[in-house]
């Protein structure tokens, strides 16, 4: 009772302090007094004068805490929000909203408000001891939902718990006497701030094209827009004060690598904008939430001579086709209506060859669609060469035992560029199925990290369980890669992973064999530190391990790791600390070889174990016992791993009979050809196919051609005659399997012992 007495005081308490005298209370609500809530994804509740519903706030007891005996619910993602729909009066612009949040030793806290995608930040006033903040700001016009309600959402990047929420409105408040309406270029910068009598609110555009900064060719001018993309006209009323932006767009061109995604389920798709589009009816409905044709009408594209087009239609339905001429001509019925049409101009059709999904190089619209269409047991084939996804984030593969296979780790670069950070919206790829697998290929958020004075940006991020990376190089800065998935269990062999802060982040068990771990530079000028990972693992997980890899630091100061979030582990076994690419300490103020200070948790166990310089030598300190802290907690630990505690980590213990992916992942050598077989041949001007066995055998290959094998996952092994020796055999055994190649009347032809084979693996006559 007396625990229940004192919250309910506090409740009263923070809604009486925010609802200052005069003030009319709109929509309150706090959370309710418990230490979780079960099931809360999309949970309907009542508040003060206002419906709520609330959805992907977190569901167990780690994810709440507690601040002077009052109960604070954890947003950790772009999905984690809170809505509420006034039941007595509306949402107006002009009226309070005051959010208290609860966290410790960070100033900047944020909920921040987002209507359809967009919205004000809402400034984090500190109260004393870093404790209990108050977020506050006043609504614009845009901030509202359309249906009256107003969402808040979690500040991007920071993990935030929070307790109330309150929408207030003065009736007493002086009337303005003007609207001020604040305009920016396409640049960012400020041009003019214009003031308008509220007596007569018609909004008079005060900028044009011409007041712009010089505008790049191919470019265009759209007109001015709010930050939520609702593009403001001449003649307008205003409701409040404006901010407007200049909308600066590429002007569309059909071009055979073009891509056109049309999201028409916000009412601020205008097909004027767009030089590739045309609708002969409709148009945006809120009711349908799309492009709405009432009595049928017809959408015209214009595209490059080979296309694919992809509809999402009422309920979610997608269709997709290929065509191969230049005006496509898409015809609807009455009531019918479009929430996404996507155009992926491509070189060729997608067509499917010995089981690869076979990408024409350079071509990554094409390979967007190959991802689309993969099924069970498929696999993509990626010739050397650039597949740049200009800004689109998130690329997804969500089939569950399929493969991506590039022709090589350095030649084949899959790219994008986050426009802004943020660890769950920005990755090159995402993974949402299982038992994936990726070999001989790199990963790049070209994320401009200096420029935009850091941020988070993945190259990869992982939501499912069972992935393989071989011969993988993963490239970006803050959160390069991002195991998202308590239980998941993953791998990584022969592969790189370059970054900055915490760049081998999340949940799960991964195992990395062989694995260059590369610092980037924390600053343009070379200064700060970096922290190799940042384990979120669960109680239930094995966290990262790390056996036999190599460290190279561009930066001056590096950390093992550091803690994050659940019961983090991190191990280092036989790791080689590599200077060649600039000298780097492991011990430097809060740097213990780990980070001493946790980010939201105490590690479970930390530790290192023989590490050694690059020619062998031990390196490692015999003892290193740290004491980690957090909010005054501390614990201390020993992270010189034993000899037993190296070998219960070992590959065969860390997946025991569960999983066997080293075996998935084997190299096989291309000879001797066999007819079930399937080969990547390879030709000296660039040029590659896929064959079988069966058509290899009857193939009379170019000079110098290679051939490789596939493995059990579609990756393609080592190239014949390049294989490297097994381990313990003698040098005239060595010898004696020698290969060499020798060029007869034009034909390339392989020498190994006494036997002479055709590149195939043919033996001939001597």
């Amino acid at each position: 009772m007396k625990k229940t007495f004192f919250l309910f005081l506090m409740s009263c308490f923070a809604l009486g302090m925010y609802a200052q005298a005069g003030q009319d209370t709109v929509a309150y609500y706090a959370f309710p007094e418990t230490s979780y809530l079960p099931g809360t994804s999309g949970k309907n509740i009542a508040g003060v004068n206002c419906t709520v519903t609330y959805s992907g706030i977190g569901n167990k007891e780690s994810n709440a805490a507690i601040v002077d005996g009052i109960y604070y619910l954890k947003f950790t993602g772009d999905a984690s929000y809170v809505t509420l729909q006034p039941t007595d009066g509306s949402i107006a612009p002009g009226d309070s909203v005051f959010v208290t949040l609860g966290h410790t030793g960070k100033r900047e806290l944020g909920v921040y408000l987002k209507t359809q995608g967009s919205g004000t930040w809402i400034s984090a006033t500190q109260t004393t001891n870093g404790e209990v903040v108050v977020a506050k700001a006043k609504l614009t016009r845009d901030d509202i939902n359309d249906d009256g309600s107003i969402s808040f959402f979690r500040k991007d990047g920071n993990s935030t718990f929070v307790r109330s929420f309150l929408v207030t409105h003065d009736p007493n408040a002086a009337a303005a006497t003007e609207y001020y309406v604040t305009y920016y270029d396409q640049l960012g910068n400020k041009l003019g701030e214009v003031a308008t009598p509220v007596s007569n609110p018609t909004l008079s555009i005060a900028y044009g094209e011409e007041d712009l900064p010089e505008i790049s060719e191919g470019e265009v001018f759209r007109g001015w827009k709010t930050a939520i993309g609702r593009r403001v006209s001449e003649g307008e009323l205003l409701e409040g004060d404006l901010t407007v932006y200049a909308c600066v767009t590429d002007e569309e061109v059909a071009t055979p690598t073009a891509r056109f995604l049309y999201n028409m389920s916000t009412p601020y798709f205008y097909a004027d904008e767009h030089e590739c589009f045309s609708a002969t009816a409709g148009g945006y409905a809120p009711i349908e939430n799309g492009w709405y044709f009432p009595g049928g009408g017809d959408i015209v594209l214009t595209v490059s001579p080979n296309v694919y087009i992809e509809v999402v239609t009422g309920g979610g339905i997608t269709t997709n086709f290929y065509a191969d001429q230049q005006t496509v001509t898409l015809s609807f019925n009455g009531g019918d209506f479009v929430k996404e049409l996507n155009i992926y101009n491509v070189t060729e059709e997608v067509q499917k060859e010995h089981g690869y999904y076979i990408v024409p190089a350079d071509d990554a619209n094409y390979l967007l669609m190959a991802l689309r269409q993969l099924q069970d047991r498929d696999k993509v084939f990626l010739p050397n060469g650039i597949y740049d996804l200009g800004n689109l984030c998130l690329t997804a593969i969500n089939k569950n035992n399929v493969s991506l296979i590039g022709e090589s780790m350095e030649g084949v670069i899959i790219r994008n560029t986050a426009l802004a950070p943020g660890i769950s919206s920005t990755a090159t790829l995402q993974i949402l199925g299982d038992n994936v697998y990726l070999q001989d290929l790199t990963l790049q958020n070209n994320f401009d990290y200096y420029a935009k004075n850091e941020g988070q940006a993945d190259a990869l991020h992982v939501k499912g369980t069972k992935a393989i990376c071989k011969n993988v190089r993963l490239l970006s800065y803050q959160d390069t890669y991002y195991s998202n998935y308590i239980g998941g269990l993953h791998y990584f062999e022969d592969c790189e992973i370059h970054g900055t802060v915490d760049f081998i982040c999340g949940d799960g068990s991964v195992f990395f064999e062989n694995t260059l771990l590369y610092a980037e530079k924390r600053q343009a000028n070379g200064g700060g530190s970096d922290a190799l990972t940042a384990s979120n693992a669960d109680a239930s997980d094995k966290g990262y391990v790390f056996h036999n890899c190599r460290v190279q630091s561009e930066c001056p100061t590096i950390s093992l790791g550091r803690s994050w979030k659940n019961a983090p582990q991190c191990y280092f076994l036989n790791t080689t600390l590599d200077y060649s690419q600039g000298n780097f300490t492991l011990e430097s103020g809060d740097i213990q070889r780990w980070t001493t200070k946790g980010m939201n948790a105490l590690p479970e166990r930390f530790g290192e174990y023989k590490t050694m310089d690059v020619d062998g030598n031990i390196i490692s300190p015999a003892t290193n016992e740290v004491t980690f802290t957090l909010n005054g907690e501390t614990k201390s630990m020993e992270t010189i791993l034993t000899d037993d505690e190296a070998a219960a980590l070992s590959y065969e213990n860390f997946f025991g009979d569960i999983w066997d992916p080293a075996d998935e992942a084997k190299q096989v050598n291309a000879l001797p050809v066999e007819e079930d077989g399937i080969y990547l041949v390879e030709n000296p001007d660039g040029h590659c196919f896929i064959t079988t066995g069966e058509e290899l055998n009857r193939a009379d290959l170019v000079p110098d051609a290679t051939i490789r094998r596939a493995n059990a996952r579609g990756g393609f092994g080592y190239k014949a005659g390049q294989e490297p020796k097994s381990e313990g055999i003698e040098n005239t055994a060595a010898d004696k399997g020698k290969i060499e190649k020798v060029v007869r009347n034009g034909q390339l032809l392989i020498l190994r012992g006494n036997a002479l084979y055709t590149a195939t693996g043919r033996q001939i006559a001597r």
